[in-house]
Order: C-alpha cells, then structure tokens, then sequence
C-alpha cells in the first residue's frame, strides 16, 4: 500500500482544527514558559524588565530573562496558527502562495487586522507587531539578517537597543489568543 504524502499534506494543511490544535498546544508550551519565568522571578514586580544589551555584553547572566524570546517566539506562533486555522475555515483553504507572495505569513498584526478584519486597539497592534519579530527572528536567532529589523524590539520612544519585557504585554497577548478563540468558535 502507497501513502500519498501530497494527499495527506493537503488534507492536513486544509484543515482548521488541525491548526487550531496546534495553537492550543503552543498555547500551553508559552504557559508553561511565563510560569517558569514568574517562578525564576519569585512573581517579580509588574513593569519593565531590562534583559540584555542587544549589541553583546553580559549574554550569560541574563537568568530567567532568557526565556522571554521562546515565550514570545511560541505565543506568537499559537496566535499565527489560530488565525491561518480561522482563515482555512473562512476561505475553504489554505493558500501558502498567497502568503509566501506577500511575505506576510508571520505577520500577526497583518493576518488578524486585515485577514481578519477584526479590530485592533493601538497596543494590541504594537503587542502583535512584537510576536512578529519573535516568530520570524528574535525567539530564534541572535541577530536578524537585515540589522534594521533590530528596531523591531526598540520600545517607542527609545533610541537604545534593549530587549524588553513588559508584564501588561502578557495581560494583551492572554486576552488576544482568548479574543481569537472565541472568534473562530463562533465561525461557521
């Protein structure tokens, strides 16, 4: 007996509760992460964290810091696996080339805002442009492949290269990931 790998590819890549399945699972690795960081941090205080200097120094005494990039990288691939699952279920199938085209498939802000069309508040729009830059490079890699995407992760009005961690960003990303949940309950 012959398995069609294409065939069965496609059944998966077409399917929305796949993707949504996906995307609770991711969910629960990017909980899992934040509680190991809150417990690292002995439930540190709200606000502002400093992690490290982007240009290099002191790498190895960032502690639990360390996991805000995986943390990112992982909630912002739950949400981007939520919104490519709703938009199979409105659209009947998933078009890789259509986001391969536009070089919009990791960008969350792009696929919930005008994939979706669902509104989006000014900081939810800031909080998803920032999953972007982790799934597409900083919760993988050191330094993107064009420096100008380091101005990704420079919180607005700073001229300094940080990377940052702000606790009411989780609060956003908790209430967005719930937000597309519901959403893609009440799709048809």
């Amino acid at each position: 007996m012959s398995v069609n790998f294409d065939q069965m590819n496609d059944e998966f890549l077409n399917d929305p509760k796949r993707w949504f399945n996906e995307a609770n699972l991711l969910k629960g690795i990017a909980d899992d992460i934040y509680s190991r960081f809150r417990k690292e941090m002995h439930d540190g205080e709200p606000g502002w964290a400093m992690v490290h200097n982007v240009f290099g120094s002191e790498l190895e005494n960032i502690g639990p810091y360390g996991l805000i990039g995986p943390y990112k990288m992982t909630i912002g691939l739950a949400i981007e696996n939520m919104a490519k699952g709703m938009l199979i279920r409105l659209n009947g199938k998933f078009d890789i080339n259509r986001w391969a085209i536009t070089k919009k498939g990791h960008d969350l802000k792009y696929l919930i805002g005008d994939e979706l069309n669902l509104s989006l508040s000014i900081v939810e729009g800031d909080v998803l442009n920032d999953l972007s830059a982790y799934v597409e490079w900083a919760g993988r890699y050191p330094a993107p492949k064009n420096p100008k995407r380091l101005q990704d992760l420079l919180p607005k009005g700073h001229s300094w290269a940080f990377r940052l961690f702000d606790t009411e960003d989780m609060a956003h990303t908790e209430n967005l990931y719930l937000r597309l949940q519901s959403e893609q309950k009440s799709l048809k």
